[in-house]
């Protein structure tokens, strides 16, 4: 027996880029954040935040086919998102063209292990 027949696709670890693929674009004053999910991971909702030039900016989901609650073992009571997960923020800065916005966001691959906390330019 070969080393790769003692595991499945389940074992394999993903890269979190690959477990959260994050696209995102703005125009204007708009933000638009999307991410692909990979099959057994979630992200934790409360952990998804908006920067916009280091301020955080509010943010409301567009998209939230598949929200659960859990019971996480290092938070507590946790609302997670799976599969696809839209999001959009407004900006009180009317052009963002100069602007830095970043993404934060945690996630874990379910029973397993969970990613280190992740933040992203677009």
């Amino acid at each position: 027996m070969d080393a790769h027949s003692q595991f499945n696709d389940k074992d394999v670890i993903l890269k979190a880029e690959e477990a959260f693929a994050l696209s995102g674009f703005h125009s204007e004053n708009i933000i638009k954040v999307t991410w692909q999910i990979a099959p057994n991971h979630y992200l934790y909702k409360n952990s998804i935040k908006v920067f916009v030039n280091n301020s955080l900016i509010e943010h409301e989901f567009i998209s939230l086919l598949n929200e659960e609650i859990i019971v996480d073992e290092f938070f507590g009571k946790s609302v997670v998102l799976k599969n696809t997960v839209a999001l959009q923020a407004i900006s009180s800065n009317d052009n963002l063209s100069n602007s830095v916005i970043k993404i934060a966001y945690q996630g874990c691959a379910e029973g397993k292990y969970c990613y280190p906390k992740q933040l992203k330019t677009i």
